[in-house]
């Protein structure tokens, strides 16, 4: 008999996604985020986020058809489309492009990974004055950084990163 009633189960949206583990190259996968009401794609990318800060572990990931637990520490970064072609949302066809004003700062960067593999991208946050610096952001930030691209967003985790360096726009 299974442990779990399927009537207690949270239903979830099914969210395909690139997947990068650490020493490995770029795979498609699918994640699994609680399907609830959304105003904006922009909560569906935060859900994303918010899924791989839980505390647990491991994650469950659709890889190659298999249900597989990936062990969050060998995540390097995970690329979420910003308009996922063939997801049906709740939002239809919305922009996220208004994200870039919820936040003070605006921060273009070239990321370098511990495996030399590097990642171009905009970091945005916001901060009280007495920690405005990229570096204090970097350090108290959470464990996945937010790196917009013009069509993805990349979550990638700060302890795959081996260093960043503040680039001009373009």
């Amino acid at each position: 008999m299974s442990s779990s009633s399927p009537s207690l189960r949270t239903p979830t949206l099914a969210l395909p996604v690139k997947l990068a583990l650490r020493g490995e190259s770029l795979t498609s996968a699918t994640l699994f985020v609680p399907d609830v009401p959304r105003q904006a794609r922009a909560q569906l990318l935060e859900d994303v986020r918010l899924l791989l800060e839980q505390e647990r572990d491991f994650l469950p990931v659709d890889l190659d058809g298999a249900r597989t637990l990936v062990s969050r520490a060998v995540i390097s970064y995970v690329s979420v489309a910003r308009r996922p072609s063939g997801l049906v949302t709740s939002f239809g066809d919305d922009e996220v492009s208004d994200v870039h004003t919820l936040f003070d700062h605006r921060c273009p960067v070239l990321v370098t990974l511990v495996d030399a593999k590097t990642l171009r991208g905009t970091l945005l946050f916001s901060s009280s004055a007495d920690r405005a610096r990229l570096m204090d952001f970097i350090n108290l930030g959470p464990r996945f950084l937010s790196l917009w691209r013009t069509d993805d967003l990349l979550l990638v985790q700060r302890s795959a990163i081996r260093s960043i360096i503040e680039v001009g726009e373009g």
